[in-house]
């Protein structure tokens, strides 16, 4: 018995592409397949090296000390609502946490003692602005 490697078929010979459809042509007039972006040597961009200068640092510190003066402090309001929200929303997660069962203590005693000490900070704020509007 003999076992013989078949070959496989042959692509289907193409018609010549017509002068108005789109591609390069080649030196006889023949339509030069596309080879894709890749090969594409004349559009690439050259590589930059890698080396900060000196200027570059400079003009990055420049920039960010513009924006750190741009930047309006946070209204005391805002932080206090802020301040409420994060407690509310652990809050929840932790009265989620209690109702199931086999939950870690320690873990659930941490979430505790962040939400004492959020609605302790959010209090404290919301008086002082209190005291602020009413004095």
């Amino acid at each position: 018995m003999s076992t013989r490697l078949k070959r496989p078929p042959s692509p289907p010979q193409s018609a010549p592409a017509s002068p108005a459809s789109p591609g390069r042509t080649g030196t006889a007039g023949q339509q030069a397949p596309f080879k894709g972006i890749h090969n594409r040597r004349d559009n690439r961009i050259p590589l930059r090296t890698a080396r900060l200068r000196p200027e570059d640092v400079a003009e990055a510190r420049a920039y960010e000390a513009a924006r750190e003066e741009d930047v309006q402090p946070v209204p005391e309001w805002q932080e206090a609502l802020m301040l409420w929200l994060s407690w509310n929303s652990t809050y929840q997660k932790l009265t989620a946490k209690m109702c199931k069962a086999g939950q870690n203590q320690a873990k659930v005693e941490r979430m505790m003692d962040e939400l004492d000490e959020l609605r302790a900070r959010a209090l404290q704020l919301s008086e002082k602005i209190i005291n602020q509007t009413t004095g």
